[in-house]
C-alpha cells in the first residue's frame, strides 16, 4: 500500500488501521445512539443544510469533541464530494 511517498509496512499499517477501527466504532456508536433517540435526517437536505453542517462542525471542533467533528464532515463529504452516497 502506498501512503503518501513511501510504501507503508506493516510496522505502520497495524497501528494505524488499529486506531482507526476504534476511532471508526466510536463514531458509529455515537450515530447509532442519535438514532436511537430519534434523530434523523442527517442524509436528508430538508433536515440538514450544509452551512448548518458546517456550522455545528465548528462548535464541535471548538469544543473539541472530535467524534462529532468526524461525524458532522462525514455528512458534510455526503452533500457535497460523497455524491450522496446514502
Amino acid at each position: 500500500m502506498r501512503f503518501g511517498r513511501r510504501n507503508l509496512s506493516s510496522d505502520d499499517l497495524v497501528p494505524l488501521t488499529n486506531c482507526h477501527r476504534a476511532f471508526s466504532k466510536r463514531t458509529l456508536k455515537r450515530l447509532l445512539g442519535k438514532k436511537k433517540e430519534g434523530a434523523k435526517g442527517w442524509d436528508e437536505s430538508a433536515y440538514w443544510t450544509y452551512p448548518d453542517i458546517i456550522k455545528r462542525l465548528r462548535a464541535a471542533v471548538k469544543r473539541g469533541d472530535m467524534v462529532d467533528v468526524s461525524n458532522l464532515a462525514m455528512f458534510a463529504w455526503n452533500m457535497s464530494d460523497g455524491g450522496g452516497v446514502a
